[in-house]
């Protein structure tokens, strides 16, 4: 059946409760391995049921955030996830706790073990209404961001659609058209203030609560970081001040020069060629169709299952007003299928947006096999690995999109995959600060971020734009609101992706074998292991951003931009 079709049933959550006590209960009373292991898959089906409800009513308000049926669901489910929580930390614990626990771990593995204990520290009755308040102030946040409605160019525009104005030749326009998305922000920076001034008070509060030292802790537990700590992340931010900062500002520079410009602004950053950007002959539907030419090329697998997304309506790619924001892919886990939601708005990001969900659907549709909830999708920066690598692999098809421009696509690809190292790790930097700093005022953490801005990209240019110059820029970072400490997993990500990226440039066919084999192993492994089992240099070694430099100036000094 097609999205469309799926019948929506409200979860209920009081039914789900009294069946898992019963399974609980028999759980604890089973006789042998065995029977725990029938239990376990009969806890999974309910439990997915439950989620496949939950991910069906959020991804249709998200497809219409005034879709007052599906708000008013929102609102339900948002009282009730605290619940679901609960009842599976219950599960955690007697899982933890069975006699049978070495033949499960045999059958399991260690991994869903580890998640539990991991879970089992991230939450607890104490702090469910706190829980509620960080999820309303977070989707406070999208109502704000999703509220832009600008008057432009004879158009009213969202944020996404305003942004594609940056990309024109008139520089007056993208100044412009700059001004305006900066007006609407600035009409509402109080509230964003308030809104994460609430969210590091009730994120401190839940992390007290729960034993941590500070949210930082906290943060690194929900994301089930057990390989590493926030000090070696710390030499990881300063690995990329020492190896990925300059080269970003050389990149910036060439930039400069294409244009011809005297300094290069904010507004023109992202406009890459002296004539009109880039962007795709055609629009969302003619996206869609191309993007299955080049997926043919790449892998019959990936074709397919590309075709079976577009023909039942498990994606929606086009932006409208009623829209939210942004791009990701979510999980039906009853019909066992992928979701692709995106924001196309007719530039040249739009495929790579496009190939970087289809990348976390691909792995997901290939760790399915995987009938633990658990290990379907794996920890996040690990995830993240799939959906680069996608973007990556399909580099030399973007000929069927953008024809002639290929070469340009190619080059603003690389280039943006170098700029965007050094904003991610800013993000994760101010994050860590404020967390342990919570007490910060609202005007000393803005004074922070532009003091993070001008260490990794210090040739920043804001052209006196007073709401950016006294450090506002952060309000469009969706992580820092939404998913705290998540935004430095691309970076992680990205060091292993261009490793399998410079793999297929020597060996396609064996290099998608091992792209492969990394989606399905999914989340059976940690973030650490997974790499070590496709023979990827950690990402917390310097060889890994020496050998990431390499690859991306051999690629980009071949191009010939000064030309574009």
């Amino acid at each position: 059946m097609n999205f469309e079709q799926i019948i929506y049933k409200r979860p209920n959550i009081e039914r789900f409760e009294e069946q898992m006590d019963e399974y609980l209960k028999e759980f604890i009373l089973a006789k042998s391995f065995n029977e725990q292991a029938k239990i376990i898959e009969s806890i999974n089906v309910l439990r997915n049921e439950l989620l496949t409800g939950i991910t069906v009513a959020d991804t249709r308000y998200m497809i219409n955030i005034n879709d007052e049926e599906y708000k008013e669901e929102q609102e339900h489910i948002q009282k009730i996830w605290m619940g679901y929580q609960g009842i599976v930390s219950k599960y955690y614990k007697v899982l933890i706790e069975s006699k049978y626990k070495a033949d499960l771990e045999n059958v399991y593995g260690k991994k869903l073990f580890n998640i539990a204990a991991v879970a089992n520290k991230t939450f607890s009755t104490e702090i469910i209404e706190d829980l509620s308040e960080e999820q309303k102030l977070e989707n406070e946040y999208i109502k704000v961001i999703s509220s832009a409605r600008i008057s432009f160019n004879n158009q009213e525009l969202n944020l996404d659609e305003i942004e594609a104005y940056l990309s024109f030749k008139d520089r007056d326009m993208r100044k412009s058209a700059s001004e305006e998305e900066f007006k609407f922000m600035k009409s509402r920076e109080t509230d964003l203030d308030n809104i994460f001034d609430s969210l590091v008070r009730v994120r401190t509060q839940i992390a007290k609560k729960l034993g941590y030292k500070n949210f930082i802790e906290l943060g690194y537990a929900r994301l089930e970081r057990t390989d590493y700590n926030e000090d070696i992340i710390k030499q990881f931010r300063e690995n990329i001040v020492k190896y990925i900062v300059p080269i970003s500002m050389n990149l910036l520079e060439r930039q400069r020069k294409r244009l011809k410009l005297d300094s290069l602004k904010h507004y023109d950053e992202p406009f890459k060629y002296n004539c009109e950007n880039v962007i795709p002959k055609g629009n969302a539907e003619w996206i869609k169709e191309k993007s299955g030419k080049i997926l043919q090329e790449l892998s019959k697998d990936a074709k397919s299952l590309f075709d079976y997304l577009d023909s039942n309506k498990y994606m929606d790619l086009i932006t409208n007003k009623n829209k939210a924001s942004g791009a990701y892919t979510t999980f039906l886990s009853s019909p066992r299928i992928p979701y692709i939601f995106a924001n196309l708005n007719g530039t040249q990001n739009d495929i790579r947006i496009l190939m970087h969900e289809f990348g976390h659907a691909f792995q997901m549709y290939k760790g399915i096999r995987n009938d633990i909830p658990e290990y379907l999708i794996p920890t996040k920066e690990a995830a993240e690995i799939h959906s680069m690598t996608m973007e990556y692999l399909t580099l030399p098809w973007m000929d069927i999109i953008f024809g002639e421009d290929a070469d340009k696509c190619r080059f603003a690809f690389l280039e943006e995959a170098i700029l965007a190292m050094p904003r991610r790790a800013c993000v994760d930097e101010f994050q860590h600060i404020v967390y342990l700093n919570p007490n910060m005022i609202i005007e000393e953490r803005k004074k922070m971020w532009r003091d993070l801005e001008k260490k990794y990209f210090p040739l920043k240019d804001y052209d006196s734009n007073s709401y950016l110059e006294e450090g506002n820029a952060w309000h469009l970072q969706i992580q820092i609101f939404r998913r705290p400490f998540y935004s430095i997993n691309y970076n992680l990500a990205q060091l292993c992706a261009i490793q399998l990226f410079n793999r297929a440039e020597e060996d396609r066919t064996k290099a998608w074998e091992e792209y492969v084999q990394l989606c399905e192993l999914g989340g059976s492994k940690s973030f650490v292991e997974l790499i070590e089992s496709c023979n990827i240099i950690s990402p917390f070694e310097e060889a890994s951003f020496i050998n990431a430099c390499k690859v991306v100036e051999k690629h980009v000094n071949k191009i010939d931009d000064l030309n574009f």
